[in-house]
């Protein structure tokens, strides 16, 4: 679209980590252990390096399960950087998954639904009279934003259902 300054391939890879996410907030639920594992795994990489992605995780991991799980699947800017940087696809084992997204032809797959829910969104989106973009990553669904949040001052409200199919 002419003026977006968010691409298409840029919002369909954006889908694609929110759709792992929710996988990996399903897991995440069923069994919080891997929270400690994440936990664990971000505080021995601090002992290596000082990136900004570590320590803002590290912090991020402080609030309360039920919090992190809405954060993870929400809307918000913070939120899609947080996803960018997630450790979780290394803890949550491939066996507890059911598949390993590591696969070309998983991969592939799970991009593709993501591609064919963002194109609706893109049609949907244009359809609606008087909307304009607002360079947000899906204008349909995105908080109002605020340059001053930081990643405790999230937004926690539930996110819309997305079902993936692979």
């Amino acid at each position: 679209m002419a003026g977006d300054i968010i691409s298409r391939t840029d919002r369909i890879n954006e889908m694609t980590r929110l759709l792992m996410h929710r996988l990996f907030v399903r897991v995440l639920r069923s069994d919080p252990s891997y929270l400690f594992a994440a936990r664990h795994m971000i505080s021995e990489q601090l002992r290596h390096s000082h990136a900004r992605s570590l320590t803002l995780w590290r912090d991020f991991l402080t609030l309360p399960n039920e919090q992190i799980w809405r954060i993870l699947v929400s809307y918000h800017d913070n939120a899609v950087w947080l996803r960018q940087t997630s450790p979780l696809g290394t803890i949550i084992p491939k066996s507890v998954l059911g598949f390993d997204y590591a696969e070309p032809a998983i991969r592939r797959k799970v991009w593709q639904k993501s591609a064919q829910f963002v194109d609706f969104l893109l049609r949907r989106r244009d359809r609606s009279p008087g909307r304009t973009s607002t360079g947000a990553m899906f204008t349909d669904f995105t908080d109002t934003h605020n340059d001053s949040y930081n990643v405790m001052q999230l937004d926690t409200s539930p996110a819309e259902p997305i079902t993936v199919l692979l």
